[in-house]
């Protein structure tokens, strides 16, 4: 830290005296001293291009960063086996292999490499944390033997599609966000290892990703905590189903997603899921969702109502209807001696109320007028009087009727009384 900055040649010098006392060390400890040197080599900052490969060498190396101390005439098998945590993160590591010298390892740290494929891991049967952030992963695969892993991260990787987990059948957590996608890539959801987690897993984090299709994770039924913030969400609606499905589910994220717009997204949210109990953050008060209820139960009763109304209106509009079209049958019968009724016939109408229309089926007089009998003769109440026709048995001219010029004209009748009303 003392050596001035254009003091190359120094910092070559220190740094090849401190390989060689690890080299020394790691020799007086037992180990061969071609290990330390290619431990040396691939702990270099100017590690390969193209990535280091996993060794024993490499593991002994990174042993030293454990919290389990290796004894001072421990030989360097027997310190493998017995590690738990073995830190490997920022290695430029491309390739997991050798890892059977240190079969007791829980705890495998190997962020920060440039790893392209999850593999060899079947040594590490007790494995439960496997930390794979920022590497070059685009498949989640490899994991047929950790049936006993219980956290996974996979943040900053090129997946995308979710899947491969069914044999984890142990597996708790799940991190998967901020995958580096191409442009109007998705992320995806297998099914079938959705539902191969719903007994175990509890927290599932895909935010930053271009998440739009969760349908499949209303399968993870012990689910707890959701984060999708910044995904591609479009609507509550495509969430219905996790929360209506996840009966656990205590926490969700949403901001950043497009109906998260919408300030009334926690409303909705609220009222969908019973058992959420803090939403992007902020708790949600039993009060709080008591007055939602409330709200909501009084606004479905406005609608009910509103709908009755509706359908009351709709009948008595079509009822108006059916009348002017006079389909709706009243009890009026055709007078006698009628063949039938004018299709413009009204039942309602001043003169039907008078004994109905007197013309035949199919005919009556100009203006749909109607006719009065008075002191035997037959008189238009409009203003016209029949002529040259008969009614009950009195002929006509061609059966039509013709406009008279006042209601003085009359026409002689027998067997009807004076000032009566032709009712018949």
């Amino acid at each position: 830290g003392g050596l001035p900055r254009h003091s190359h040649r120094a910092r070559i010098r220190v740094r090849a005296a401190w390989g060689a006392r690890n080299m020394g060390e790691e020799h007086a400890r037992g180990a061969e001293p071609g290990d330390a040197v290619a431990a040396t080599s691939t702990g270099d900052d100017h590690a390969p291009l193209d990535g280091v490969t996993v060794t024993q060498s490499l593991i002994a190396k990174c042993a030293t960063r454990a919290e389990t101390r290796r004894g001072v005439d421990e030989p360097l098998d027997k310190y493998l086996a017995r590690l738990t945590h073995l830190k490997m993160d920022g290695r430029n590591i491309a390739r997991i292999d050798a890892l059977g010298c240190a079969p007791g390892v829980r705890v495998l740290y190997l962020y920060d490499n440039a790893i392209t494929r999850i593999a060899n891991l079947a040594p590490l049967a007790n494995l439960t944390h496997l930390y794979l952030q920022n590497n070059a992963l685009t498949r989640i695969e490899g994991l047929g033997t950790c049936a006993n892993l219980q956290k996974l991260y996979l943040d900053g990787n090129s997946i995308a599609h979710v899947d491969g987990l069914n044999p984890c059948q142990r597996l708790e957590e799940l991190h998967v966000s901020g995958q580096r996608l191409r442009p109007g890539e998705e992320l995806g959801f297998d099914v079938d290892a959705c539902a191969a987690l719903a007994r175990t897993l509890a927290v599932l984090n895909v935010g930053h990703c271009n998440v739009r299709d969760v349908k499949p994770l209303k399968e993870l039924a012990s689910l707890r905590r959701l984060d999708l913030e910044n995904c591609g969400v479009e609507s509550v609606r495509d969430l219905e189903p996790v929360l209506l499905n996840c009966k656990r589910l205590s926490e969700l994220k949403v901001l950043g997603c497009p109906f998260a717009k919408n300030p009334k997204h926690r409303d909705h949210i609220t009222l969908l899921s019973d058992s959420l109990t803090v939403l992007n953050g902020r708790e949600i008060k039993p009060h709080e969702r008591q007055f939602l209820i409330q709200l909501q139960a009084r606004r479905m009763r406005q609608r009910r109502m509103q709908a009755q109304r509706s359908q009351q209106q709709r009948q008595h509009l079509e009822t108006i209807a059916n009348l002017g079209e006079g389909t709706v049958d009243h009890g009026f019968d055709a007078p006698a001696g009628v063949a039938g009724i004018n299709p413009g016939f009204d039942p309602l109408s001043p003169g039907a109320m008078l004994g109905g229309d007197l013309s035949p089926a199919g005919q009556h007089s100009p203006g749909g007028g109607f006719h009065r009998v008075t002191g035997g003769s037959v008189e238009s109440l409009d203003g016209m009087t029949p002529h040259g026709g008969v009614v009950n048995g009195i002929s006509r001219d061609g059966g039509g009727m013709s406009p008279g010029p006042s209601p003085s004209r009359r026409l002689d009748l027998h067997g009807v009384g004076d000032d009566s009303v032709r009712t018949e």
